[in-house]
Order: C-alpha cells, then sequence, then structure tokens
C-alpha cells in the first residue's frame, strides 16, 4: 500500500493540483450562476404574469373610462340640441326652420273661424274684411294682455283710416313689418309704429282717383241700403186696411215690405215720421 501511495504521489506533480483548484472554482462559479438564473426567471414569470394583469386592469378602466366620456359627450350633445331646438321659435306668418323669433304672435289670418278654418288663408291674400275679423278673433281671444290688446286696437284703427291713402298692399306690408319688430324683440306694443311708416308705406300712396273711387264705392253702398226702404202708399192716403207695420204688399207680381211712414217727410229730409202725407200734423203739409 505504501507502495501505491508513493507512486501516486511521484505521479501528481503541483501542476496538476493547481489545475484542479482551478477547475473546482469553475464548477462552483457555474452552478451560482446556474441557480440565480432559475431563481430569476420564476421572479421574472411572476412579475410578467403581475404586469399582464395589471395591464389587464388598466386596459379595462381606459375602456370603462372611455366609454363613460363617451356616453356623458352623447348627453351634453343631445341636451345642446334639446336646447337649440326650444330656442328656435317660429313665426306665425311662415312656419321656416330659418325663422327665429323671440316672441311667437297670432296672425290674423291664421285666426280666422267658421269656414275659413280648413282653407289654406295666407296672409297676403287677405282682404280688409277678414284682416278686420282676424284681428277681432285675436283681441276677443282668451290668455291675450292687455298691452297687446290695446295695441292692436291701435294699429288696426290705424290701418283702417289709412286705407283711403294708401294701397291695402302697402297696409299689409306695414303691419307685416311692424309684427316681425316685436316677435323679434326689437319693438313691443307699447311703442309706437310711425317710425316704420314712411320707409314702408311711401311706395303706396294712392292717387286722387283712386282715393275718390273708394269714397263713391261707399256712398253708393249706403244708398243701396237706404233704397230698400218702402212707404206704404196706400197709408199716405187713408185706406191702407193693415193696422201693422211693417207689413207686405204685392207691387207688380213681387212682394215687398213697406212701413207706415210719410211718403213726404222720407223724401224731402229722409225722416220716418209716423203720419200719412195728407195729414195737417206734416210740417211739409201745404198750408
Amino acid at each position: 500500500m505504501k507502495g501505491e501511495d508513493s507512486i501516486i504521489d511521484d505521479k501528481v506533480k503541483l501542476t496538476d493540483l493547481r489545475k484542479m483548484e482551478r477547475l473546482n472554482s469553475k464548477i462552483i462559479k457555474l452552478s451560482s450562476t446556474s441557480s440565480e438564473s432559475s431563481s430569476n426567471d420564476g421572479v421574472n414569470r411572476k412579475k410578467g404574469k403581475k404586469g399582464n394583469t395589471d395591464r389587464k386592469k388598466c386596459i379595462a378602466v381606459s375602456d370603462s373610462s372611455t366609454d363613460s366620456e363617451d356616453s356623458e359627450n352623447d348627453s351634453e350633445c343631445e341636451k345642446k340640441k334639446n336646447k337649440r331646438r326650444k330656442r328656435k321659435i317660429k313665426s306665425g306668418i311662415q312656419s321656416k326652420s330659418s325663422d327665429k323669433v323671440n316672441n311667437q304672435l297670432l296672425w290674423p289670418h291664421s285666426a280666422l273661424q267658421y269656414e275659413y278654418v280648413n282653407e289654406s288663408t295666407s296672409f297676403k291674400n287677405l282682404d280688409i274684411k277678414l284682416f278686420t275679423a282676424g284681428e277681432l278673433e285675436i283681441i276677443t281671444s282668451q290668455g291675450i294682455s292687455e298691452t297687446e290688446k290695446s295695441g292692436i286696437l291701435n294699429l288696426l284703427k290705424k290701418i283702417t283710416y289709412y286705407s283711403n291713402i294708401y294701397a291695402w298692399k302697402g297696409l299689409l306690408a306695414f303691419y307685416a313689418a311692424w309684427l316681425r319688430k316685436i316677435e323679434l324683440g326689437q319693438k313691443s306694443w307699447k311703442d309706437d309704429s310711425t317710425c316704420i311708416e314712411v320707409p314702408v308705406l311711401s311706395p303706396y300712396i294712392l292717387s286722387k282717383s283712386e282715393s275718390s273711387s273708394g269714397s263713391k264705392t261707399f256712398k253708393s253702398d249706403f244708398t243701396k241700403k237706404e233704397e230698400i226702404i218702402w212707404f206704404c202708399t196706400l197709408y199716405n192716403r187713408n185706406r191702407c186696411i193693415s193696422k201693422s207695420t211693417p207689413h207686405q204688399i204685392n207691387f207688380k207680381g213681387q212682394y215687398k215690405t213697406v212701413l207706415h211712414i210719410c211718403a213726404i217727410c222720407w223724401k224731402k229730409d229722409n225722416k220716418k215720421f209716423n203720419h200719412p202725407e195728407c195729414s195737417n200734423t206734416c210740417p211739409n203739409f201745404p198750408v
């Protein structure tokens, strides 16, 4: 045994021992690095899982926040649209989307009753009779203020007087221009409409012949109404058997309604006196 040990010891040299020490140190280093890398891999895997979950949470939170922001934006847009719709008050003369007013007024063609309700009567097609009827419907309607009522009456009175000076088309334009100023909030019913008379009505002044023809028409209508009255001829001669007045008689095949009035006083003074023309109480009786 001793001989074998001596042989082994003789064979092992100092350089070999140094190589073995270096090899052992390398093995130790390799083992330590491998253990560290495995532990780092485990930690990184755990961190990766946590990072993925954190990312998912962030994505979910961001998605929910964007959804809530979108819903809030949609609700705000809807509110703005509703406000815009409420602010768009249409005028009474025509229904246009671009016609914005502050105060909506009732116009005479929209206030007509009876057979004119279902007809498509426009403001420009109104004559003075339908215009007056529509204005009176507005004045007598419920819910109208005293200020608006007095303003409409003053405007209607002015237009009626001006109908003998200006053309009816111009008076409608004058009325429409004044009501538009009230609807836009530029004027109120308390204000005077004289400020727009000159620029609006000056192109529509009637000539003397046109204005006089209007007065002649009025006089002829008045005369026709007065010509309807008939006096009883038999009563004026004290021969009428009827005690009631008025009564009907057959005159040239037609029935006429007659009155027991003096024929002379009616023809001469246009007065209705209940005495026959042959009576001595008649002021026109010959003395």
